[in-house]
């Protein structure tokens, strides 16, 4: 009795769910007829993400997108070690972000001594552009902390501006591969709070101050 009662209800949840599907197909035909290149969009829409899924849906770290993008660009060593799932999506960001920094000081990886009013541009005109600046600001001030305290600073760097591999950087700087990835992981880890801080030693008042040309 049980086993006809459970049959009969799958029938009737096939049945209703044909139904359903039925009525699917003519709404998606209906909205189709009428909004034809619309509805194109959404069917390239629905096969990329289902492509996407195929391809890379298995990946343990990171979207299906995020591997699709790396996918379609020259593999840079940060890119494979977020892809290997060494480091996670916001280490990466901030090692491209040090990146970033480093090039923008320059090849030589060094602070200039510069100060802030030099720095940031106080005039009328600037708008955004000072609010621009003033990251970059707190952005070099917080590297320039970091980088000071790392113990073994150059195997780093290989890695994150100079885009070598881990095992390369450990072959160049004459340290295990195993250390430099630990090096890496630890200055990755101590980023953050270098960035929090400056944050907080460059505030709302002294960028006032410095775009009214008080300081």
């Amino acid at each position: 009795m049980a086993a006809q009662a459970a049959g009969r209800r799958n029938k009737r949840k096939a049945g209703t769910e044909a139904v359903l599907a039925d009525r699917r197909r003519s709404i998606n035909a209906d909205y189709a007829a009428r909004h034809p290149a619309k509805a194109a969009e959404e069917r390239a829409l629905r096969k990329a993400q289902h492509a996407l899924q195929r391809d890379y849906g298995h990946k343990r770290h990171g979207t299906p997108e995020t591997h699709a993008h790396a996918a379609r660009q020259d593999q840079g060593a940060l890119h494979q070690l977020y892809v290997r799932g060494v480091i996670d999506q916001f280490e990466l960001a901030d090692a491209d972000l040090i990146a970033a920094i480093a090039d923008r000081i320059g090849a030589e990886l060094q602070i200039r001594t510069v100060s802030l009013e030099t720095r940031v541009d106080r005039s009328p005109r600037a708008g955004g552009a000072f609010y621009e600046a003033l990251g970059w600001v707190r952005a070099e001030m917080a590297y320039s902390r970091w980088r000071a305290a790392l113990p073994e600073p150059q195997p780093v760097l290989a890695i994150i501006v100079g885009d070598m591999s881990i095992s390369a950087a450990a072959s160049r700087h004459r340290i295990t591969a195993r250390k430099a990835r630990r090096l890496l992981l630890e200055a990755l880890m101590l980023w953050p709070g270098y960035h929090a801080d400056a944050v907080r030693a460059v505030d709302a008042g002294d960028l006032a101050a410095m775009h009214a040309g008080l300081v």
